[in-house]
């Protein structure tokens, strides 16, 4: 049974209208992001001043430009508790984490390298890692492309799909002609870790055009959950990206707000 579209135009209309500006870097913050009393940056602070490392890991959160956005991010089996943010470089991020045993681990995430600090008791020694991250596939949508896209200021729909996700691949076309008549831009993004041979047997039997297998590289995207779900569209217009809207779900219809006050 084929899957019914959503109007993207109603499905839009519910992120976007939520959607203040979301970023740390040439991606503008909304008021509350940058709010250092927010949950999660309050509970980034307690844990950086109640360490026993707070000098050296709190000079290097500075030196990397992180803001306040920070977010969680999901543990590992050690339990550690992990946060996220931005910096004020499209395409670099810092993440922190705070491990049961008091070592702290400061990470920079960058398009070139992932850096990784770690201060261990006794004495906060520091320990460092660099880990080179390969080349992005040739034509891939980069955390450059996407800090030229900011700097056109064009209203663009951005549309992450898979292979792997059907509906996400069946609302291709329609979400391109939705972007159309609400007069954005539409940059269709495959999700970057999809097999190469389901693209290809997609474009075998027509059901996508070349134009969507454009992969996604870019760090910033991936840092914002443009890959938590497939499909998720999210918008850049005027130098910002809007939150992410995961799925096609139905939402109230602000659309014309969302066109008055944000594009």
């Amino acid at each position: 049974m084929k899957a019914k579209y959503v109007s993207l135009s109603l499905a839009l209309g519910g992120l976007l209208f939520a959607g203040a500006s979301f970023a740390a870097n040439k991606v503008k913050q909304s008021e509350k992001a940058r709010n250092p009393a927010s949950a999660v940056a309050a509970r980034v602070n307690e844990l950086l001043s109640g360490s026993k490392c707070f000098a050296s890991a709190n000079q290097l959160l500075s030196r990397w430009q992180v803001g306040a956005d920070w977010r969680v991010r999901p543990g590992d089996m050690d339990g550690a508790k992990t946060f996220a943010a931005p910096t004020e470089v499209i395409g670099v991020w810092a993440q922190v984490s705070f491990y049961p045993n008091e070592t702290v681990e400061a990470v920079r995430l960058s398009p070139d390298a992932t850096l990784r600090i770690s201060w261990q008791q006794p004495g906060c020694t520091p320990k460092a890692e660099t880990t080179p991250r390969e080349a992005a596939a040739k034509g891939s949508f980069t955390d450059k492309d996407l800090e030229s896209l900011l700097a056109s200021k064009r209203p663009t729909l951005i549309y992450v799909w898979s292979p792997m996700m059907p509906i996400s691949v069946m609302n291709l076309g329609e979400a391109e002609k939705e972007a159309k008549q609400m007069g954005l831009d539409f940059l269709p993004l495959l999700d970057g870790t999809a097999p190469e041979g389901a693209v290809k047997e997609l474009l075998k039997d027509g059901k996508i055009a070349k134009s969507a297998t454009r992969r996604l590289a870019s760090i910033e995207l991936v840092q914002r959950d443009a890959i938590i779900h497939f499909p998720t569209t999210l918008s850049a217009s005027r130098g910002r990206l809007s939150p992410i809207y995961p799925g096609m779900w139905e939402q109230p219809a602000y659309l014309e707000k969302f066109l008055r006050e944000y594009l």
